[in-house]
């Protein structure tokens, strides 16, 4: 095989070979997060949430039209398979221009199969990085994010290419800033590559120097703010000084307005520059490269233009030019703030940190940037690091290829720092993200983790031409191949056999079920209010791309703090009875409030009192009410006891106004009575369980849930216990064993585990009741069986054998562990000594409580009635014998 095939087919290879797996991982339909948001926007070209991602939303609508599957979220999932394999390809042959930069060859190139494998290598292995592996297999824009990254550096080298064979190759540069624009339109993330850009284009014609290499991070500093601020935030901010709306007509023409500025930018740099040819050259590059990235950036006149047409899906509706500039700015976030004193103290577990400088290492270093840093390269099981996965092997091929790239090419080895730097740790110091965040952010490092595996396939090149050194060449003959066999095999196979399982989602619905049973929780016509993304998203995909349960009106409590949410609930379908006046919801706010009994009328036929109250507290900082308090308030109050009003079970407590005493468990949802009830409804759940759920998969082993899945699930089963109990209560042992029965079918312990032991027991209670002895004895061996028992867990453990199964025996053997933790605790020495009697171990029983009386509590007055009555016992069975 001549080299350039061999290039073509480890090129291919590594293409298609990334997009078999990807594929065959890939999730079934949406996922939880922003998928079924980012689906149904698709799908319906509505407009998600700040700061919009135009781009991606055309092309996904673009594969939901292709009608290779019935399920429009899989279609939409294959974008991601399609852009992460793309950017594998593209690693693989960013790695042979690094490579190339420093590599001799020779008249017959022997060492060009060493470069070529390397990069499969290097490629390959981070195809198979767990972050990246996740973004590929759902529909986000992470994965499109990281081709867009991926192919603008590979263009700049292409360009360095072409520039040292004296070919014109200005035309990669043009592109590349084109392509940032598009990118804009996906993820900011892109342009973190500019330093790394800036740096390849310097170090083509000038060596390493201090004092140029600052003045060129000033001008590639300026260059992001003229972008970031001047096109991107100025855009939006030069539309709303124009006053024109809506801002579909002014967007455009602010678009219109700095091409113009730029233009006439470039007429007075040609005239002072006309007789500096190569300065010229470069300015006129970069005033090109603005116009082609402001012009990629227009595509968000897509957005604006959408809103005009109020979908379904619309957040902030920036259709006014306000409304656009918050949008853009993503104003309903917050602040991104620098001080990290005032993000350490508002973190909810500032007291694990000494101070601001310790809670940055600690947590926005060590814990949301190094942890999952390690994942990719060292292993990963669950959240938890992982060494025996990966045995660190790709962490250590990595450090080496930096140092051996630093060696070999200090210049481009800087380049790749940069990019390594600017999209990893200068990410974590930018964001400043407070503890805790809702959920793991890996998925945002995929540059950085991408840069350091181009050091992986230059780690595997230093490796192989160290071997190839050796003077034996009968040896060497044998050894290089050998070697090359190895890392292929240790890197990207054994990193495909650790990760393929955690990662593969073919068969996984959960996401789509628990929306689809959220919503049928709901009566018809009703109002749900959810929590978060989880809750809400799945929910949004379920009714505009499935059109399932469209009669009922999600309202999201998070967005229910914005007017211009409200005013949608108030103006579009499925409406809501918002009895306030539009300018009045435009101007609410936080109002100062003190705890107060509230009411809502109440039809005398639904509850003789004629109203039902309850105490409001203040639901923010203890001394106000939030808009969205107010308006669950409002709405309760205007749907009249016609339209049913519901909570979904993740909703807190404080997030339901104290309504609780009027809330009854229906399943997944919680429903307002006229009246107070029972916190729990069995009947309905019953009937929503056994009749109405779908719980595709959660019985199937061979279906990967990761814990955050798990942990959901349990939502199912704390909801299905309490209904169990309530039977129990009334008597209907039948329902109580059936429902037990149909969950553990369902939902297998074996598959979705218990997190909490203690409520394993308290399921084997609940089958005791209904007359299963072995299902309890099972549960209560299972949780002695565990390590490092605590005291209290030794003592549960013991109550269970004393007082439900009676086995005396085995509760005195599980009690003894607990009395040795706590010898001289006085009910540890009462549970035992009852045990003891029970079992009729009298002599125990009375030296224990001999010890107690002479070494902790002379005179104790139950010790010596216990010993008493223990006395008595001993002298009637004595007596009996």
């Amino acid at each position: 095989m001549t080299k350039d095939k061999m290039k073509f087919w480890l090129g291919l290879i590594a293409l298609l070979g990334s997009f078999v797996v990807y594929f065959r991982t890939m999730a079934p339909t949406l996922s939880f997060w922003d998928c079924g948001e980012f689906i149904a926007t698709s799908y319906i070209m509505g407009v998600p949430h700040p700061p919009g991602s135009p781009i991606f939303l055309i092309l996904g609508r673009f594969f939901t039209l292709i009608p290779l599957n019935p399920d429009i979220g899989w279609r939409m999932n294959l974008m991601s398979p399609i852009a992460s394999a793309g950017a594998v390809l593209l690693l693989y042959l960013i790695i042979i221009q690094f490579s190339h930069f420093f590599t001799t060859k020779d008249q017959n190139g022997n060492k060009q199969w060493m470069v070529y494998l390397s990069a499969f290598i290097g490629a390959m292995t981070f195809a198979f990085t767990t972050s990246h592996w996740f973004n590929a297999v759902e529909a986000e824009v992470y994965a499109m994010s990281t081709f867009f990254t991926a192919i603008v550096v590979w263009l700049v080298l292409k360009w360095h290419e072409a520039d040292e064979h004296h070919v014109h190759g200005e035309r990669y540069l043009i592109l590349i800033a084109y392509l940032i624009g598009l990118a804009i339109g996906v993820h900011m993330l892109n342009l973190l590559a500019l330093p790394f850009i800036a740096l390849i284009i310097y170090f083509r014609y000038k060596e390493f120097k201090w004092g140029p290499l600052i003045l060129l991070a000033a001008v590639t500093g300026l260059y992001f703010v003229i972008i970031n601020t001047g096109i991107i935030r100025g855009t939006a901010r030069l539309a709303l000084l124009m006053g024109i709306n809506p801002a579909a007509i002014s967007f455009p023409l602010a678009i219109a307005v700095i091409l113009l500025i730029i233009f006439m930018a470039y007429l007075v740099m040609k005239s002072l520059l006309k007789n500096y040819a190569p300065a010229w050259k470069w300015t006129q590059i970069a005033l090109i490269g603005l116009a082609l990235i402001t012009i990629g950036y227009s595509s968000y006149e897509t957005i604006f233009i959408r809103s005009l047409k109020n979908p379904n899906i619309d957040e902030n509706d920036p259709e006014s030019v306000r409304q656009a500039v918050a949008y853009l700015e993503r104003e309903q976030y917050g602040d991104i703030t620098s001080d990290r004193s005032a993000r350490w103290r508002e973190s909810p577990n500032r007291n694990q940190y000494a101070g601001p400088w310790d809670f940055f290492w600690k947590y926005q270093v060590k814990k949301m940037y190094v942890r999952y840093f390690n994942w990719q390269f060292i292993g990963r099981t669950g959240d938890q690091l992982d060494p025996s996965k990966l045995w660190g092997i790709p962490f250590l091929v990595g450090w080496f290829g930096m140092f051996y790239h630093f060696m070999r090419d200090r210049n481009r080895a800087l380049s790749v720092l940069a990019l390594f730097f600017m999209t990893g740790l200068a990410i974590v110091i930018y964001l400043n993200q407070p503890d805790p965040q809702p959920r793991e952010r890996d998925y945002s490092y995929v540059g950085s983790f991408f840069a350091f595996s181009i050091w992986i396939g230059l780690g595997v090149y230093g490796i192989l031409n160290w071997v190839d050194r050796l003077k034996n060449k009968k040896v060497k003959s044998w050894l290089v191949p050998a070697t090359a066999v190895v890392l292929l095999l240790v890197l990207p196979v054994n990193m495909l056999r650790a990760n393929y399982k955690e990662h593969n989602r073919h068969g996984n619905y959960v996401a789509s079920d628990y929306a689809y049973n959220l919503l049928n929780s709901v009566a018809p016509n009703g109002i749900i209010f959810t929590n978060g993304d989880n809750d809400t998203f799945p929910l949004w995909y379920m009714q505009e791309v499935e059109k399932v349960r469209t009669d009922v009106r999600v309202v999201n409590l998070s967005l229910l703090n914005t007017p211009w949410y409200i005013l949608q609930l108030k103006h579009n379908e499925p409406k809501l009875d918002i009895p306030l006046p539009d300018e009045q919801i435009e101007q609410m706010t936080v109002i100062p409030w003190k705890s107060r009994e509230m009411s809502i009328e109440v039809p005398k036929e639904l509850n003789p009192k004629g109203e039902i109250t309850w105490r409001m507290d203040p639901g923010y900082r203890d001394m106000g009410l939030r808009v969205q308090d107010q308006m669950i308030y409002i709405l309760a109050r205007a749907a009249a006891w016609e339209r049913p009003v519901y909570f979904a079970v993740t909703v807190p407590d404080d997030n339901r106004i104290g309504l609780g005493e009027y809330l009854s468990m229906e399943g997944l949802a919680m429903r307002l009575h006229p009246k107070k009830v029972s916190h729990v409804d069995p009947d309905k759940i019953y009937e929503n369980f056994t009749q109405t759920y779908r719980f595709r998969n959660l019985a199937n082993p061979d279906v990967f849930l990761n814990n955050n899945i798990k942990r959901l699930m349990q939502n199912y089963r704390t909801c299905a216990m309490q209904a169990v109990m309530a039977f129990l209560e009334e008597g209907e042992k039948e329902k109580a064993g059936y429902l037990l029965d149909f969950l553990e079918e369902k939902i297998p312990e074996e598959n979705i585990p218990i997190y909490h032991p203690e409520l394993m027991l308290q399921m084997g209670r609940l089958y005791l009741e209904t007359g299963d002895t072995s299902e309890m004895l099972e549960r209560v061996e299972r949780y002695v069986s565990r390590e490092n028992l605590g005291y209290n867990e030794y003592f549960n453990a013991a109550q269970v054998y004393y007082m439900d199964l009676q086995d005396y025996e085995k509760a005195a053997s599980v009690m003894e562990n607990a009395y040795l933790l706590r010898p001289r605790d006085a009910r540890t020495v009462g549970m035992l000594a009852l045990i003891y009697r029970e079992a009729g171990k009298f002599d125990q029983a009375l030296e224990l409580l001999d010890r107690w009386l002479s070494d902790v509590a002379p005179g104790d007055p139950n010790a010596l009635q216990m010993k008493e009555q223990i006395l008595k016992l001993k002298e009637e069975q004595t007596q009996q014998e």
